[in-house]
């Protein structure tokens, strides 16, 4: 019997180092945000698309298929908001949740053939799924991109713009 064995070497950084600390404290320039999109960029490119256009050659193999982010994505949002409605006991709240959730489903409806054809352009990869800015870090004068979600396929299964979109809203949010 063969055994393996496996080790990571993990470094440690300054709190300081993280995104959302420099953020929150006025420290970031804009130069580190430019090679923070100059990062996410590479790393996209660098992922292959799991729904690439069909070759227009018709003797050409089938394009692969990858799981679908529209029905994943909304069925996560739709467990979300059944969370939100156990937890809401005011009236007004569980209005506003309502809202919520039929503006989810309108917005869903019309935006899935949009979301389709990126799929099938080959926009949705295996990403890292969880980009905000607690999980980067400057190490060694640039952004390092950590904590992925390495235990969830289907959770970092993403169209790469929702990633970008992920990490802006943490932006703006900060």
């Amino acid at each position: 019997a063969t055994s393996i064995e496996h080790a990571v070497e993990m470094r440690q950084f300054d709190p300081d180092a993280l995104l959302e600390n420099q953020v929150e404290q006025g420290t970031i320039e804009a130069p580190l945000v430019d090679a923070l999109a100059e990062r996410i960029a590479a790393f996209h490119a660098s992922l292959p698309p799991l729904l690439p256009l069909p070759s227009p050659h018709p003797l050409s193999s089938p394009p692969t298929t990858a799981p679908a982010p529209i029905p994943a994505a909304l069925s996560t949002a739709r467990r979300n908001l059944d969370e939100l409605r156990a937890l809401a006991p005011e009236p007004a709240l569980r209005a506003r949740i309502e809202a919520l959730a039929r503006w989810l489903e309108s917005v869903a409806g019309a935006l899935a053939p949009i979301l389709d054809e990126r799929a099938r352009a080959g926009f949705v990869r295996e990403c890292h799924g969880d980009l905000h800015l607690a999980n980067v870090a400057v190490v060694d004068g640039g952004p390092a991109l950590f904590d992925c979600l390495e235990f969830g396929v289907a959770l970092r299964t993403v169209d790469v713009l929702d990633e970008v979109a992920f990490a802006f809203v943490d932006f703006v949010a900060h």
